[in-house]
């Protein structure tokens, strides 16, 4: 605890009731990987009116659980990974069930064998602690060197330690939030961290400082269209902004709501409004609970449309954060969508591809058919031979078609047991997903992969 506790006295933030101000951080509600796929498959399917299913994904604590026995693919020594090869560096959902972890590696080692010029990269598994499979939350765990650096930076957010950094991609600034949700119990001492990506809508956006002392924004429409916005749209947005909060809150349900002190110790409130009937939804951190809402309240407006099944998404959102006295609008980057990825048993992998160096490219033409159908045949071979049978390869609908055209392909026992399937979005990778392994197979897989 010596790290976490270092950590709230880096925040400026005093001991309550004699204990850490980081105790206030709840402890990660921990489950196996197949628990926690359960439990949230048992949230997206509740049936019920108002915000019910947010209120139940609030009440398991699934923004903070995790799960355990699973392992950091891409963190295994090169020796180990066969040759398997990684899209990006931004999203890292890397973590994967032994099993998987080993039929990954053991098939590609075989296949790279008779394909050397080719890879298999690999896009998304699934997040650090089997964590968001929304599309705008990347979860982490942060110990040690990297828990000390974020207590330089972090800030109490409604209570919750929160660190803001800026970037530069293209050109345009990118907000990245870092939220400490929960916290490791054990002797870890882990953080458990979910990270936010934000895109600023136009350089230079942000309201001066006379606009915002009237309660200027940008308009959404503003920050759909992505421009500048003119001081005068600017302060006119500052109406439409409010009045859509408004009309938000008059027709939804309040959720969720936690507090806490701020860094310069007054009180907030973090309230998300739920519209099930219009399906939308604002998240948003107020200094003031008083009705109806007045933007000046405000520190932090975020607007999504709001999906039941995924209660603990915000698809599509757009925020507008105050520093000061000025605002400044946002747009989510979405990191990827999942419905599956929770429980380490799912790859996005690339095609072979006839120039290995366009892997994920929206290229069906470009695909190598032959090494894919060589690869998909090794790996049922190689999930079979260890106990570890494959439940399913999604492909998109321009590819199985092709696939189909390899000599011996429909007569196959991937064909015959129908275990290819096509779901839309599936055209430059294809999914693979393992059928649930026994612990002992998991156990097993694990001591092969660790071996010497």
């Amino acid at each position: 605890m010596l790290l976490l506790t270092s950590l709230l006295i880096a925040l400026g933030a005093t001991p309550r009731n004699g204990d850490d101000l980081f105790a206030l951080v709840p402890v990660v509600v921990w489950h196996t990987p197949d628990e926690l796929e359960d439990v949230w498959k048992v949230v997206r399917r509740i049936k019920g009116a108002g915000a019910v299913r947010v209120k139940a994904y609030d009440a398991q604590g699934l923004e903070r659980s995790a799960c355990d026995g699973v392992l950091d693919l891409r963190a295994l020594p090169e020796t180990r990974r066969a040759g398997l090869v990684w899209q990006g560096n931004v999203a890292l959902r890397e973590w994967a069930r032994p099993a998987l972890a080993r039929v990954l590696i053991a098939a590609h080692a075989v296949w790279q064998a008779k394909h050397p010029g080719q890879a298999i990269g690999i896009g998304d598994v699934a997040q650090a602690g089997c964590g968001q499979v929304d599309p705008g939350t990347l979860t982490r765990w942060v110990q040690g060197a990297d828990a000390h650096a974020l207590s330089t930076v972090a800030t109490l957010i409604a209570g919750v330690p929160t660190a803001f950094a800026t970037t530069i991609e293209g050109g345009k600034r990118v907000l990245n939030e870092r939220r400490v949700v929960g916290r490791d119990a054990s002797g870890d001492e882990r953080l458990f961290v979910h990270l936010r990506r934000y895109r600023e809508v136009a350089a230079g956006a942000a309201v001066s400082p006379s606009a915002a002392a009237a309660g200027a924004a940008v308009s959404p429409s503003a920050a759909a269209a992505g421009g500048a916005v003119p001081h005068s749209a600017a302060a006119a947005g500052a109406a439409g902004v409010e009045a859509k909060v408004q009309t938000i809150l008059a027709s939804a349900e309040l959720a969720i709501e936690t507090s806490g002190v701020n860094a310069a110790g007054v009180m907030e409130w973090r309230q998300r409004w739920v519209d099930t009937k219009h399906f939308r939804q604002a998240i948003i951190v107020v200094s003031n609970r008083r009705r109806p809402f007045r933007l000046s309240d405000a520190s932090d407006v975020r607007l999504s449309p709001w999906a039941p099944a995924r209660p603990g998404e915000a698809r599509g959102e757009r925020r507008w954060t105050r520093t000061g006295d000025a605002w400044q609008a946002w747009l989510l980057i979405e990191e990827g969508a999942h419905v599956t990825h929770m429980a380490g048993l799912d790859a996005d992998l690339s095609y072979p591809m006839k120039v290995p160096a366009r892997r994920f490219a929206l290229d069906s033409a470009g695909i190598d058919l032959a090494a894919t159908w060589d690869w998909f045949e090794t790996l049922d071979a190689t999930a079979t031979a260890l106990g570890t049978p494959i439940d399913r390869i999604v492909v998109g609908a321009q590819v199985l078609p092709r696939l189909m055209q390899v000599p011996g392909a429909k007569q196959s026992r991937l064909a015959r047991a129908k275990m290819l399937k096509i779901v839309a979005n599936h055209d430059d990778h294809h999914h693979l997903r393992l059928a649930r392994p026994t612990p002992e197979i998991d156990a097993a897989a694990k001591q092969a992969i660790e071996s010497p």
